[in-house]
């Protein structure tokens, strides 16, 4: 087993948000998303990779293809060895982009407990190529998503 196997484990979910960048609160968030989520199950696809195209008419396996494609990219480029010096614990990185309507990320934001990390966050979905645009009614869409890394510092 490798360093970096040893010293953090990541899980994934990713949160799929449309257009959604501040919500009044929780409860009317998560309205809006479940709503545009089902408008956009049945009228358009998920951006993704080229892997997962083949899946863009079954939204359910389109988007859990796109979930595993981020928890793998994460877990093979996310550095989380370099931070080691920190205080023995579980830690979390809340990051928000944009996949635009070309399939770049832009916009990445992260919030964690020390800067350092939020760069690391922030370089690793840099790392992210270009994928394919999400699609509305046959028109490319911008779709904003919230992705939470989290790893863990051996005590």
């Amino acid at each position: 087993m490798n360093i970096r196997a040893k010293i953090f484990s990541i899980t994934l979910f990713v949160l799929f948000q449309m257009n959604c960048y501040q919500c009044i609160s929780q409860d009317k968030e998560l309205e809006k998303i479940l709503k545009m989520e089902l408008f956009i199950s049945k009228k358009g696809t998920i951006p993704g990779p080229d892997a997962c195209q083949h899946l863009k008419n079954d939204y359910s396996k389109s988007r859990k293809c796109l979930s595993d494609y981020f928890a793998y990219f994460i877990e093979n480029n996310f550095k989380a060895e370099k931070f080691t010096y920190h205080p023995a614990g579980k830690y979390q990185i809340k990051v928000n982009f944009i996949i635009d309507s070309k399939g770049k990320i832009r916009n990445i934001t992260a919030d964690a407990p020390y800067k350092d990390i939020e760069k690391e966050a922030i370089r690793t979905i840099k790392r992210i190529p270009r994928m394919n645009p999400a699609k509305l009614n046959g028109k490319k869409v911008n779709v904003s998503y919230g992705l939470p890394i989290r790893f863990i510092v051996p005590g």
